[in-house]
């Protein structure tokens, strides 16, 4: 159901002469919100609701709005006779169809039969009212039909078809209201606040009284009071608009002064107050007036200013402490009048509108463009300096403290507090001010309460002075219903804890109160993108939901609807500033997902909580940018995979390439190997030839072939077995031996033998080594020598020593002969080539040691070379093989 704003209908103030009582009462009709003027019955629910029966529905009041339920809702008749509120604040209501329903205020829904079977009553609903005979009284010499009886305050209110009757216990007739209503119900909330439910006028309501409003009703002259002054002996004085001050003394309007001098025809009472000598000074229209020391009441022309324009146009007073009094005037032009020097003691061009002396001599004026200073003593003036602009614009009152402290009121900005340190405290309705526009001040002392009078209330702001700083603890606001006629103050004045507030409709006079009255409040509604949620303390919305609206209510029925809330909305990306409004709902549009936690309070009370947590699309939570981390982190990962494979590949190309370069380079060595080993076989055989040994070069010719046979069998591979390399080797040497007449023995050995055996190694890579250790070491040699060959595993590794006790290799390059074929020892630069060759594809895979033995005495012994090569040569040999040069 919408709620409808409603606008207050404040009745005049109902005045009974014959009893003495002054009625406050507010009407609510369809137009304020209400669904029908026919209502039979006002309850109050525990949390300070007010709930009207009537014959279009059911309908809830806060003291703002109404809140209106029919069968739409869940009722199961728009009308609605009867109610009854239960320990568990659920409303129950009979209708006019007999059928029982009640509200659920936790889960804010109508229950019936209809949504709830467990409610099963068709039993009819006593109402006491219209459709019940009543016993007729007859004091007040009248018989009407009663509709309803309550007690409140031990009084008897009587509901008749004419209006509300108060009788005493006793049946005294102590009062009477509404004459000529049909009332059918009385009802009294917590806050004293009597409500009358009418048979054709809607709803009436009496605010509880909290002091006494003195308007026309009552005597006075006028109902707008300008100005108000409470003497030290209980005489209140009231200037109004119409040129008169009226004087209540003992409660009750005393006198109504006219001070329309030489018939002025403006002549309002703008100001009052008393002098250092009792006197009673008085501003208006028409200039000051003072009264004599003894006699308030006659009161003339003060006798002190100049006559002439000049003392009719003063505008305000102030008084030094050796009792000089300074008039301040002027009509575009300031003139400052000493009664003392009787003299004009200096003129500005502006216009004049607030004055004060400090504790210091100094004169303050306000006047249109802020706030300046008179120097006395020098007759100049100066602007007070500042950047706060409460200070640059209209001043409407100037107030000061004995502590050094000056209040500064501007007519649009607030409040301005000068500290005595010099620092500027500034009040606004941004911190808790009621209204920018304010009137005047009071500063109450001995209290440290500061009065200000503002369109909308009367606010108490409490301080304290710590030395030379004005801290400020809160701001009070009274309004109407907590003592006043209306929001607009023009004055104020406090005496013995007694108010004073002068309004546009009388004089409002009620006791301070000692602390501050907390409004309950209540969440009534939660909106997520216009779809309505029960009230909750926490929301999960989606990412879509991100305009939210939260209605509340500060149960307040005395304020006219003017509760003044504080608000904020928390969260990581806000301040924690409190945010004042008058309006029960706060929209908030557009919100970013997070957490979120929405404070709301009255003055003075504590704040009321609703957390929303707004979930983040999906793309944005924490689990989509891990997938979208682990997502891109693979589609890196499968480039650079690619990316290694690519370059893993044109690495093995150019290493394939490399290979097959070294392969055939290992070939082209092999192939330049093997004509060198077949010269010195041929160099052999034609020896034989030449000394005519048949014999032996026969036998030479015939173990150089078959060792030609078996060259040829490993001269296709660059690896051979090993058994396939001693097989060689041994036929060489054989050859060898033969060629030198035995001049040397040898031996072929290994280790491990069938794995040994089965080992491959480069092809022909011992020879120039073996070569090299028969014709230079071996030979060198008086006697015989030996040379031995062993292949051993060791580990991975295979490794091959060729060993002899020749003369060794320093002796070897002394002899000439010997020098020369050493020179032309090809084999040796070959096989070192291969090696080389070797380890640039197999990656430093062939090892070759070279050692000279020697004796104890350092004598040669002979030379022992080491070769090293991995047994993974075998897999390697496969690997050939099959066309992969490695």
């Amino acid at each position: 159901m919408p709620l409808k704003r409603i606008f207050f209908v404040l009745l005049s103030l109902i005045a009974v002469p014959c009893f003495g009582r002054y009625h406050k009462i507010m009407q609510f009709l369809p137009s304020n919100g209400l669904p029908s003027t026919t209502v039979y019955q006002a309850v109050e629910d525990l949390n300070g609701f007010m709930w009207f029966a009537t014959d279009a529905g059911l309908s809830r009041f806060d003291g703002q709005s109404f809140t209106n339920f029919t069968v739409r809702d869940g009722l199961p008749d728009n009308e609605i006779l009867y109610m009854r509120v239960d320990s568990q604040n659920r409303i129950w209501l009979g209708a006019f169809n007999k059928v029982v329903s009640y509200y659920d205020s936790r889960r804010q829904r109508i229950i019936s039969d209809k949504n709830d079977t467990a409610i099963k009553t068709h039993t009819p609903l006593s109402f006491w009212g219209r459709h019940k005979h009543v016993p007729k009284i007859q004091p007040i010499h009248q018989t009407f039909n009663v509709y309803h009886i309550r007690v409140v305050a031990d009084e008897l209110y009587y509901a008749t078809e004419n209006g509300i009757y108060i009788f005493s216990q006793d049946s005294v007739l102590r009062d009477s209201l509404l004459t000529g209503v049909s009332i059918y119900d009385v009802c009294c909330d917590h806050q004293g606040n009597k409500w009358y439910a009418s048979g054709h006028d809607g709803v009436y309501c009496e605010l509880k009284s909290s002091g006494i409003i003195y308007n026309t009703a009552a005597g006075l002259s006028s109902d707008n009071i300008l100005s108000v002054y409470a003497d030290r002996d209980g005489r209140i004085f009231a200037g109004n608009d119409k040129g008169y001050i009226d004087v209540i003394e003992h409660g009750k309007v005393a006198r109504n002064i006219n001070l329309d001098i030489e018939k002025h025809i403006y002549c309002s009472v703008r100001s009052i107050d008393r002098s250092h000598d009792d006197r009673l000074m008085v501003i208006t229209d028409a200039g000051m007036l003072t009264s004599d020391s003894r006699n308030y009441y006659n009161l003339h022309r003060w006798p002190g200013l100049p006559p002439g324009e000049i003392g009719a146009l003063t505008k305000s007073f102030a008084e030094s402490a050796d009792g000089t009094i300074y008039a301040l005037g002027g009509h575009g032009l300031l003139t400052i009048w000493d009664n003392v020097r009787q003299k004009v003691i200096t003129e500005f061009n502006r216009r004049i509108t607030a004055t004060f002396i400090d504790r210091k001599g100094r004169i303050w004026f306000g006047a249109l463009d802020g706030l300046h200073m008179l120097d006395d003593a020098q007759d100049t003036s100066s602007t007070y300096h500042t950047d706060d602009k409460i200070l640059h614009n209209v001043i409407s009152c100037i107030a000061g403290t004995a502590g050094g402290a000056l209040w500064v009121a501007s007519n649009s900005y607030g409040l301005a507090v000068i500290q005595p340190n010099g620092r500027i405290l500034s009040i606004s309705e941004n911190n808790g001010l009621a209204c920018d526009i304010v009137r005047k001040i009071y500063i109450d002392e001995l209290h440290e309460n500061a009065w200000i009078a503002t369109y909308k209330g009367l606010c108490k702001i409490r301080y304290k002075q710590y030395g030379d700083s004005i801290a400020i603890e809160n701001i009070y606001t009274y309004t109407a219903g907590s003592g006043l006629a209306v929001n607009t103050v023009n004055d104020v004045c406090v005496k013995n804890d007694t108010v004073y507030a002068a309004t546009s409709e009388g004089l409002c006079v009620f006791a301070d109160l000692p602390r501050q009255q907390v409004i309950p409040l209540f969440f009534t509604k939660v909106k997520v993108r216009y779809n309505e949620y029960p009230v909750s303390d926490s929301y999960t919305l989606s990412y879509l939901d991100d305009d939210i609206s939260v209605s509340f209510s500060g149960i307040c029925y005395s304020s006219n609807g003017h509760v003044r809330y504080w608000y904020r909305m928390l969260s990581d990306q806000t301040d924690t500033l409190w945010r004042t409004t008058t309006e029960n709902t706060i929209d908030f549009a557009g919100l970013a997902p997070g957490s979120y936690k929405f404070e709301v309070k009255t003055d003075g009370g504590l704040p009321h909580t609703i957390r929303f947590f707004i979930r983040p699309p999906f793309w944005k939570t924490w689990w989509f940018y891990g997938l979208a981390a682990l997502f891109f982190a693979g589609v890196v990962i499968i480039i650079a995979m690619r990316r290694v494979q690519i370059i893993k590949k044109e690495t093995q190309k150019r290493e394939e390439t490399v290979r097959q370069i070294a392969d055939m380079e290992l070939r082209l060595l092999q192939s330049q190997l093997n004509p060198h080993f077949i010269f010195n076989v041929l160099n052999s055989i034609q020896m034989y030839i030449n000394v005519m040994d048949r014999k032996r070069a026969n036998e030479y010719l015939v173990k150089v072939s078959r060792l030609m046979r078996m060259f040829l069998d490993a001269s296709r591979q660059p690896f051979t077995t090993v058994q396939h390399e001693m097989e060689m080797l041994s036929l060489y040497c054989a050859l060898e031996k033969l060629r030198f007449e035995n001049r040397f023995n040898y031996t072929i050995s290994s280790n491990k033998f069938a794995e040994v055996q089965q080992a491959y190694f480069p092809s022909m890579l011992t020879q120039p080594f073996v070569e090299n250790a028969i014709n230079h070491g071996l030979l060198g040699k008086k006697e015989a020598g030996l040379l031995q060959i062993h292949f051993e595993a060791q580990g991975d590794r295979l490794v091959c020593t060729i060993e002899d006790n020749g003369v060794g290799r320093a002796a070897a390059g002394q002899s000439k002969d010997a020098g020369r074929e050493y020179r032309k020892s090809w084999g040796m630069r070959l096989s070192a080539e291969r090696m080389e060759v070797l380890n640039k594809i197999n990656h430093n895979s062939v090892a070759l040691e070279i050692t000279d033995k020697t004796d104890a005495s350092g004598n040669a012994t002979g030379t022992l070379v080491t070769i090293t090569v991995p047994l993974a040569f075998q897999r390697k040999k496969h690997k050939h093989d099959e066309g992969n040069y490695c």
